[in-house]
């Protein structure tokens, strides 16, 4: 047993004092706690019965400090006001009052058991926020740390996916896949923050406008750390006004934007011109896409901009001059076998094209579910889950008037930090939602898959699933939302019977079928502009001959043909830069011009028979097969896990191995299991698994060669004996302005001031080592400094190679081979001039 914490104490303290409001509380838990019941004493409850919100936080508070001491945990409350609750709303979230006094009363919150969990509480693991697994902290290289203020990489999966995106080569892409919390972020934003130093221009491509939001004030805080002069205005959307989005415009133009942070449709239309030409003048560094998955989607989700995307960068590298062409990264934290093909279809060419993943299952979450006989006991099920599970907690439906009937339940409960949001929300309503959100202002949020993607919490201890997504990875992307802080959460999934036939309706995508794609494609090729061999112009507002009105859906139904026939083989999407007016042009017919450009797409035939049925059937229609065989698979391993007929890191293993091909040797990706329990591994007693970090490698490297000529011999080693720190320091500056790029260093006897001034003068990123082994050092031109307390060196060091290797040591520091020592015939020995 252990006893309650500190915070609890001083709540104890503040509550019975009357000063709760005034503790100064560093744990979220506490923040949400006070700031609700601050929020309960300046609004009232209209009947007198107090706020239930408090009465949810306080029984968090209660179960966690009982879960984490080992013994029940009472506290005194006062007594019921029109801000404290009153006994129905503390029995309402299983908080019993145990004892009443004058001033106060004394409450105790109680396992919470439903009838599925067999005498268990599912949400003990959550309440308690157990840290799963020890964080691993790699030491950063000089230039993250320089950017980030950190000391340290997140992961190995960071560091390696920041390497290849520094030393890609011009026109490279970076396939990185990172899971959440292991720094995928920095991967974009440190390398667009050392090309602003440069007066180059990056470009981010996120999905929403609150994601948009999010990047522009982290990267403007990594800006004030780094000493590094940004716009104030980074995302460009549709809420700038007018002269805003001119002086964005203008700013891109003069070569001072610096970052670029937008939506898929606004860059392939309103930005389109300034890319163009900002890539003629060599401008354009980076290209990254975050949620790169989102790329490769069918159904009712679909944003078909972000395949148009992969025209549009095509175009760009053609207008780059060759050496300045720019890097794409993809960024995503999960990825599957028919994402990763669709994704190097879209983006892999010119090449090369890297993949660096570190993909292990997220260790924090902890699996329950239940199958309810009826939706209206599904619908009691989900109410009861939300007073007693801890917060904040996010609760799913698939139906948008699901979403909505279940706020409405809770608010009559009498809950009212709950949020709504889903597709049919305004972006008013989005922004207040995500904004309450993130301001913990709201404890629940209900919404449909609208809600998720881009708005993170790092807090979030529960995810709770009333209905049954249509894939395993859809299930996996919204548990995901849970647990980001490395604690645990609780994923709970309770099904009603009809869940499973919406779900396969659902899983059936919404891919166009052949007969009414090749409908679509022969109206818009018979009214196409060929402007090249073989490259056509098509207006996307023309529909087929039994639809008379053109609208945003059959728009983007004939985008949707084409990106399915382009991943068929038979176009390729292009993109054309928008017209330029001239200072004499018409102001109409440059509108007139504009409007043409934006309603059109671009694409080269790739097979000459494609208007032929038979040449659809053979090529269009193993493809939409393809996309719902895999949908039907996804939904099976679905049920497996919802069923527990496997354990669950067993399934998600499945979804997301990604197999090597011939063509692609080095594409397989083999995830690292883990799980933080789930009805297979408890009913086999197991404890929870969190899993071993990856350590990803990076197969292409560019760098120019280094100048060491006069310092090496073909098959020998360099020793260089140098007098003292200060000597040795003068050496590295040397070695490293000749193109060393990797510095080893197993003492660690670099001080950080000392590794930023070797980092001016080096020619791309310094790499630091700590290992002297060689097993995942870079292969470039490195530099060891001789371990102190060792005397021998590590076989791979005398081994012949093809990059330069060079040695730092000290006077009387005596390098040996296996206790030998080293000769003229193995080493080149060089004394620094003292």
């Amino acid at each position: 047993m252990t006893s309650v914490s500190q915070a609890f104490v001083a709540l104890q303290d503040g509550l019975l004092r009357g000063t709760w409001a005034d503790v100064q509380f560093e744990d979220p838990v506490y923040q949400r706690w006070q700031q609700a019941a601050r929020h309960a004493h300046r609004e009232g409850h209209p009947a007198g019965r107090g706020s239930l919100d408090v009465a949810t936080l306080t029984r968090q508070i209660l179960r966690r400090e009982t879960e984490r001491s080992g013994q029940a945990v009472d506290l005194a409350v006062p007594h019921p006001t029109s801000a404290w609750p009153d006994e129905a709303y503390w029995q309402a979230c299983g908080v019993t009052v145990r004892a009443r006094q004058e001033l106060h009363m004394v409450v105790r919150a109680e396992p919470w058991t439903p009838p599925f969990a067999g005498g268990a509480d599912p949400t003990a693991q959550a309440m308690a926020q157990h840290r799963r697994g020890e964080p691993v902290q790699i030491p950063a290289d000089p230039l993250f740390e320089e950017i980030t203020g950190f000391g340290a990489y997140s992961s190995a999966g960071q560091q390696q996916a920041l390497r290849a995106v520094w030393f890609a080569a011009p026109g490279a892409t970076i396939i990185t896949v990172l899971p959440t919390g292991t720094g995928k972020s920095a991967v974009a934003h440190v390398p667009a923050l050392s090309a602003v130093r440069q007066g180059r221009l990056s470009v981010m491509v996120v999905p929403t406008v609150a994601l948009a939001l999010d990047q522009e004030r982290a990267l403007q805080a990594l800006a004030l750390t780094a000493n590094i002069e940004l716009p104030a205005v980074l995302a460009f959307h549709g809420g700038l006004t007018a002269a805003q989005r001119q002086a964005y415009l203008e700013r891109i133009q003069s070569g001072t934007q610096g970052i670029i942070i937008t939506s898929p449709e606004q860059l392939v239309s309103s930005l389109s011109g300034a890319m163009y030409r900002s890539a003629e003048a060599g401008q354009l560094a980076y290209l990254t896409l975050d949620e790169a998955h989102l790329a490769t989607q069918w159904g009712a989700d679909f944003r078909p901009e972000f395949q148009t995307i992969a025209g549009l960068r095509r175009a760009l590298l053609d207008a780059a001059p060759p050496e300045h062409r720019l890097v794409t990264m993809l960024l995503t934290a999960t990825l599957t076998d028919a994402d990763l093909h669709t994704l190097r279809g879209l983006f892999g060419q010119p090449g090369p094209c890297d993949v660096i993943a570190a993909v292990k299952l997220r260790p924090e979450i902890e699996y329950w579910s239940a199958a309810l006989p009826s939706a209206e006991e599904r619908r009691a099920a989900v109410l009861e889950a939300v007073l007693h599970a801890p917060k904040p907690v996010v609760v799913y439906t698939t139906r948008v008037r699901d979403a909505k009937a279940l706020h409405a339940a809770l608010t009559e409960l009498g809950l009212s930090r709950v949020g709504l949001l889903h597709g049919e929300c305004s972006t008013e309503e989005r922004v207040q939602v995500v904004r309450g959100w993130r301001a913990a202002e709201l404890d629940v949020v209900v919404g449909t898959a609208a809600f998720g993607v881009g708005i993170d919490q790092a807090h979030v201890r529960a995810v709770i699933h009333a209905c049954v997504p249509e894939s395993a990875d859809r299930y996996y992307q919204e548990v995901g939302r849970g647990g980001r802080d490395g604690r645990t959460s609780l994923a709970l999934t309770l099904t009603a019977p009809q869940d499973w036939d919406d779900a396969a309706r659902m899983a059936e995508r919404q891919v166009i079928t052949v007969e009414r794609g090749l409908q679509r494609w022969r109206r818009m090729f018979q009214a196409a502009q060929q402007l090249t061999f073989g490259v056509f112009r098509v207006d996307m507002d023309l529909n087929p001959a039994d639809l008379t009105r053109t609208n945003e859906r059959s728009r983007m139904w004939n985008v949707n043909t084409l990106n399915l026939m382009a991943r068929a083989g038979l176009i390729r999407l292009q993109h054309m830069p928008p017209p330029r007016r001239g200072p004499k042009d018409d102001e109409r017919l440059h509108q007139r011009a504009w409007d043409e450009h934006h309603r059109s797409h671009w694409v080269e035939i790739l097979d000459p028979f494609h208007l032929e049925d038979s040449t659809w059937e053979a090529r269009v229609e193993p493809v939409r097969k393809e996309a719902q065989r895999e949908a039907r698979r996804s939904l099976r391993l679905l049920e497996q896990v919802l069923k527990g007929e496997r354990e669950v890191s067993e399934v998600l293993c499945d979804v997301y191995q990604v197999h090597a091909s011939e063509a692609f040797p080095l594409d397989a990706i083999y995830p690292q299991p883990a799980c933080g329990g789930c009805p297979v591994c408890r009913s086999e007693r197991r404890l929870p698994d969190p899993g071993v970090d990856p350590h990803p490698v990076v197969v292409h490297w560019q760098a120019p060669p280094a100048d060491l000529g006069d310092l090496m011999s073909p098959g020998r080693v360099t020793m260089i004996e140098v007098r003292d720190e200060g000597q040795r320091q003068q050496w590295l500056r040397r070695l490293i302005s000749r193109g060393v790029q990797v510095l080893i260093d197993p003492d660690r006897t670099l001080h950080p001031t000392q590794l930023r001034d070797l980092q001016l003068h080096a020619l791309r990123p310094l790499l630091v080592e700590r290992s002297d082994l060689l097993l995942f050092t870079p292969p470039l031109a490195s530099v060891l400094l001789a371990p102190s307390e060792r005397d021998s060196l590590p076989d791979s060091w005398l081994e012949p190679s093809e990059t330069p290797r060079l040695i730092l040591h000290l006077p009387h520091h005596t390098i040996t081979d296996g206790g030998e020592p080293l000769s003229h015939f193995s080493a080149r020995f060089i004394r620094a001039a003292h």
